[in-house]
């Protein structure tokens, strides 16, 4: 009999995790046996990976490189030898003679995604680093290392007591910590919309968003509600200090003035969402005795903040990194803060010139290691200024170099990871612009328009137009201009051709053409009236969609940058939709009667202040709280306020006997109960 298996089994269940990849150097003392390449070395690494991390095979994928054999993996069986790099061989001989095995080594022992995930780390003594160095100048090896979503290069330690202490912290670093990446720098509703549709973490600037003057413009008071929004329901929010902006400018900033935005906006949060807010604190890029100086004057009122907040210190480039962090943090008495790490390699300066803030990996590192007198570590946070997954350079010198190095450092040292770059700005460029959000926006405009004209509840509505109406429109045909003329022989042509008759337009110039046209539609008037109404219909399609219907400039701004996100292969999209997705996007239109049922239930204020104006309903004047208007009276106002006449809308309440019995007929038997009691 077989033996039936379960496939669901525990123990048949194997955990996918992302494994980081280590390389590290043979050793000296080594087995005088056969044995398996992770079993054979006996040097003082070798020795530390078994300690820290004696289940290490199942952790890691474990590359070591060999004097004698160039790279070898975990499960390569080999044989005692005594050659030394340096001193058996040279680096330009070693990488001669294995580089393409190297390759091909580190390619296969890394061939799943997920053995990529993990990122690269190496550990390597000089001799065996300078090797590592000129094998990266072989294409074939720089490629396979450009696959890896991260990757770490121990160097400029001062021996290997300080390598064996950053090889001790990956063996035991955390696992999965959260990494956040900010789309800073949103100034409108498209960009906000785009970024919730596509699950991305939003960040703003007070060089863009007021929080003083919010009342002062619609826009901005938008924006506030969303950013409350976003906090209270436990999402990160990033606020830069517009400094940057400002000096790109020429403008001045008053470093109290902006922590008093920040603390307006916490005020408007209870204390629990107060932390979701990460708020870049008022700093000096290119003095660092005002940079401490901005800290001492306003010592009490960042302490406050940064109980209540995220409060992300910068650190600027400094002779003597360490000194510069302590003098900042000694400021502002030590208190809890997120280190700040400038990733700008091209800062606009006002006079045209551009000025590299970038920390190196050397500097963010020793700011890490950073101890106070009971060994704990200053920062546990690291946020990372003007970085994305597009940031470029690192050891490799790749589009993504800088980003993946600093993300495996971060994981190296246990520290959570945030970073934040404006990138809405540089998805768009003028009308004709070749950009990618540019080339989307256009090529989505008329479909989406298109979408919004067969969807259009007014057009619904239209459907049911009578004869009379009908004959009202083909007269109106009469009265067409040389351009209309044109378009409306056209669209006859096409709807010949999509309902198969043979009823072409005969003319050798437009007026023998459109004369032609005018006759035959008079005749499928008399012989198929459904034809001709539709064709009609479609013509004068325009007249029959309110402009609540037509896609505004913001969502089909928002439907490009969430296709951009979707598509990219760089730009990361893990997280989902914004939980009130339905509730703060305002700027969708409704594109048929089951919208407008749904949004009959929260009205947006700019259909109320219209209605106000209309004096309809009567009673809207006289509160300020939100009516509770039932559906019927909200269609009725809705349609009302636009631009198409009354005496369409009797006449289509004459055709359909009511508004209410249409409506009836155009929902589910189970929204009808509704209906009757809103009548």
């Amino acid at each position: 009999m077989k033996e039936i298996i379960d496939m669901n089994s525990p123990s048949l269940q194997v955990e996918q995790s992302a494994k980081p990849t280590i390389v590290i150097a043979c050793s000296k003392g080594k087995l005088d046996v056969p044995a398996f390449a992770s079993d054979m070395y006996l040097g003082i690494m070798h020795s530390d990976l078994r300690c820290h991390c004696p289940d290490f095979k199942e952790k890691f994928n474990l590359v070591i490189m060999s004097a004698e054999h160039g790279f070898l993996t975990q499960t390569d069986v080999i044989s005692p030898y005594d050659t030394e790099l340096g001193v058996d061989v040279t680096a330009d001989a070693w990488v001669r003679k294995h580089r393409r095995s190297c390759s091909t080594i580190l390619g296969l022992s890394t061939i799943h995604e997920m053995d990529r995930a993990g990122g690269l780390f190496v550990f390597l003594p000089k001799k065996y680093q300078e090797a590592f160095d000129k094998l990266l100048s072989y294409k074939p090896f720089k490629d396979q290392v450009k696959r890896f979503d991260s990757f770490y290069m121990c160097k400029g330690h001062r021996g290997i007591g300080v390598m064996r202490s950053r090889f001790k912290k990956l063996l035991l670093a955390k696992d999965d910590l959260p990494k956040i990446h900010f789309r800073s720098g949103v100034t409108s509703q498209g960009e906000f919309e785009g970024a919730v549709k596509a699950g991305q973490d939003r960040g703003f600037s007070l060089a863009d968003v007021k929080i003083k003057q919010a009342s002062n413009s619609s826009v901005n008071t938008w924006l506030l509600r969303q950013i409350k929004l976003d906090l209270f329901n436990g999402h990160p929010v990033f606020f830069d200090n517009g400094i940057v902006k400002a000096i790109k400018k020429g403008h001045d900033i008053n470093p109290t003035e902006v922590l008093l935005e920040f603390e307006r906006l916490l005020d408007q949060v209870p204390a629990e969402y107060g932390k979701n807010l990460y708020f870049v604190l008022p700093d000096n890029p290119f003095d660092e005795n005002a940079a401490v100086d901005v800290l001492q004057t306003n010592k009490k009122l960042i302490k406050k903040l940064a109980l209540r907040a995220k409060a992300i210190l910068p650190v600027h480039k400094s002779d003597n990194m360490v000194a510069l962090a302590h003098r900042l943090l000694s400021a502002i008495d030590y208190c809890d803060v997120v280190l700040g790490v400038p990733c700008r390699s091209d800062a606009k300066l006002p006079n045209g010139e551009t000025a590299n803030l970038r920390l190196s990996t050397s500097q963010i590192e020793t700011l890490y290691e950073m101890r106070d007198g009971d060994g704990a570590s200053y920062f546990h946070e690291a946020h990372h200024l003007g970085l994305s997954e597009a940031s470029k350079g690192g050891f490799i010198k790749s589009v993504d170099g800088a980003y993946k190095e600093r993300v495996a450092l971060a994981d190296l040292h246990s520290i959570k990871f945030s970073c934040d770059v404006c990138i809405f700005q540089s998805f768009f460029g003028a009308n004709e612009s070749k950009r990618l959000g540019s080339t989307l926006y256009r090529q989505n405009k008329d479909i989406t328009k298109e979408r919004a004209f067969e969807t259009s509840s007014i057009w619904t509505l239209f459907e049911s137009i009578s004869k009379s109406e009908i004959i009202h429109l083909y007269e109106e045909l009469g009265n067409f201009d040389e351009l209309k003329m044109d378009h409306a022989v056209d669209a006859w042509d096409m709807h010949c051709q999509f309902n198969r008759k043979d009823m072409n337009v005969v003319g050798d110039c437009t007026f023998e053409a459109f004369s032609s046209l005018l006759e035959i539609v008079k005749l499928e008037m008399s012989n198929d009236f459904d034809s001709a109404k539709a064709y009609l219909m479609a013509l004068f399609k325009d007249r029959f969609i309110l402009p609540e219907e037509v896609p505004s400039y913001d969502t089909m701004r928002a439907n490009a940058i969430n296709l951009i996100f979707r598509s990219s292969r760089t730009l990361l999209t893990a997280k989902p939709s914004h939980k009130f997705y339905n509730e703060i996007v305002s700027i969708k239109p409704l594109t048929s009667f089951d919208g407008l049922m749904m949004k009959a239930r929260a009205i947006p204020s700019t259909v109320i202040d219209r209605e106000r104006k209309s004096g309809c309903p009567g009673d809207m004047a006289t509160t300020n709280q939100t009516p509770n208007i039932d559906v019927v009276s909200y269609f009725k106002a809705f349609v009302e306020s636009s631009y198409v006449s009354k005496e369409r809308i009797q006449a289509a309440q004459l055709e359909s006997k009511d508004i209410l019995d249409y409506l009836k007929a155009s929902i589910p038997a189970g929204g009808r109960d509704l209906l009757d009691q809103a009548a």
